[in-house]
């Protein structure tokens, strides 16, 4: 009797596993696919920027193109000090970046981080405008009526 429960169990196990493949397949692949969107999303600003910078700057890499294979050498010494300034430079950027993220990451979940107060009044007022603009609306229409 155990060994006929034993094999309707496997049974249902393979009978249930092309299924469980198919919804895993399905969202590494829904994953991937948000993945890249996001990506895209993040991208396509840049590049759009990049297009007339590169178009500018190459006339001008293609003159200075001696000069800077002849100052090679102290460029590459001075290479790690432009990387720590572009660093510097860009750190506020990042660290903004982060808490901003953070801070939308506790109001989503729920946390209540500072100035979610705010969030909720503006939240309230923009639904409280909507109904009226949609009251004002169905007046307009009994009135067309």
């Amino acid at each position: 009797m155990a060994e006929n429960d034993l094999d309707q169990q496997q049974q249902s196990f393979h009978e249930k596993m092309p299924k469980i493949l198919i919804v895993l397949i399905f969202v590494v692949l829904l994953i991937v696919d948000l993945l890249w969107l996001v990506i895209a999303f993040l991208l396509a600003p840049v590049v759009i920027l990049l297009i007339p910078v590169l178009i500018i700057l190459s006339p001008v890499l293609i003159i200075l193109s001696p000069v800077l294979i002849i100052l090679s050498p102290v460029l590459i010494i001075l290479s790690p000090v432009l990387i720590i300034l572009v660093f510097v430079i860009l750190s506020p950027w990042l660290i903004t970046l982060v808490l901003v993220i953070l801070w939308l990451y506790k109001y989503a979940t729920g946390k209540h981080p500072i100035g979610a107060e705010h969030v909720g009044k503006a939240r309230e007022k923009i639904a409280e405008a909507a109904k009226e603009v949609k009251n004002k609306v169905e007046q307009l229409v009994e009135k067309v009526k």
